[in-house]
């Protein structure tokens, strides 16, 4: 197995360079090949997630983190300069056999570094001490396998659990849903320099290496464009129906359908006993829509909305509300 090393050129770059790299490699070699990254704060969505449903849009806005789709399947999380991602391509038409074999040496290295029980768990996980300090994912593509995931070293785990914990509401969709998991840091078992566990992890692993040319470069960027495109991050986010019920006397019951689509508004019905005295659909619900779906969104419309006008007995913050 070879390691991957970049040229000077490539600096501070993020999560979708990196993607792009590993589909480059499966795509248009043979080796098989190894490498580690580091990118600033980012959630990383897999294929078939629904964005709405994973993660917390507006923690992310709030703390500068950025959003990203991959192509493998699994469940979102969460990278930054504390956490180490790595990433092998190989052969093989069996990915699972793959998997294990990778896997496999990820966890000899690091048992072979004294700490406590390290072993793989489940479909795709390393656990240490019987806490995940390691998620994986992957998938197969022109008979090559592209396997990725976590190393926890020193994460911070405030941006971790708010950026992936959505604001509670009720969303039927038929996305995937991530399944919160007790996690570890390596830096709570393994004292030593991040530095220094990536060159050993790097020794442990392969046997060799490749520098990737201005050539390679130039092909990677052409790829890393779909992953930078609105139309990948959004193209799997299947439309979701957020549901709602108020009861308010002298206004009676209101039910509100709420249509997501690429994190925009795409519709709004509402159905009740409650009494009409305006022009609701003009003047509530039209000025909502094709407007992104958080709150900062809604509140600033609403500046220009009174429902009072529309909905008797029901105020502006009652049905924004409903909404969120």
């Amino acid at each position: 197995m070879l390691s991957v090393h970049f040229p000077p050129s490539v600096n501070n770059e993020e999560v979708p360079f990196y993607l792009a790299t590993e589909e480059y490699l499966a795509k248009y070699t043979n080796l098989e090949c190894f490498f580690m990254w580091q990118v600033s704060p980012s959630v990383i969505i897999g294929r078939n997630q629904l964005m709405a449903n994973e993660v917390n849009i507006e923690f992310c806005k709030k703390n500068n983190i950025h959003v990203y789709r991959r192509k493998s399947g699994g469940g979102c999380v969460y990278a930054d300069k504390g956490n180490v991602m790595l990433s092998y391509i190989g052969t093989g038409k069996n990915i699972q056999t793959s998997f294990k074999h990778y896997v496999g040496k990820i966890v000899s290295v690091l048992s072979a570094l004294n700490l406590p029980s390290v072993e793989q768990s489940g479909r795709n996980d390393i656990l240490l001490d019987g806490k995940k300090i390691s998620g994986n994912a992957f998938y197969h593509v022109n008979n090559r396998n592209v396997i990725h995931g976590t190393l926890l070293y020193d994460t911070n785990m405030e941006h971790m659990i708010g950026s992936i914990t959505p604001d509670s509401r009720k969303l039927e969709t038929k996305g995937i849903k991530s399944v919160s998991q007790r996690i570890g840091l390596l830096k709570d078992y393994y004292h030593g320099d991040l530095n220094l566990l990536k060159s050993y992890i790097e020794t442990g692993v392969t046997a060799g290496q490749i520098v990737l040319t201005g050539s390679d470069l130039k092909e990677i960027r052409k790829i890393e464009l779909e992953y930078l495109s609105l139309d990948f991050l959004y193209g799997n986010d299947p439309i979701c129906n957020l549901s709602k019920n108020f009861y308010k006397k002298g206004c009676g019951n209101i039910n509100i359908r709420v249509l997501i689509k690429h994190h925009y508004i795409n519709g709004i019905e509402l159905s009740g006993d409650f009494l009409e005295i305006g022009d609701i659909e003009k003047y509530v619900i039209q000025p909502l829509i094709n407007i992104p779906y958080s709150k900062e969104s809604i509140y600033e419309r609403f500046k220009h909305i009174d429902v009072e006008k529309h909905i008797l007995n029901l105020t502006n913050e009652e049905f924004i509300k409903l909404l969120i």
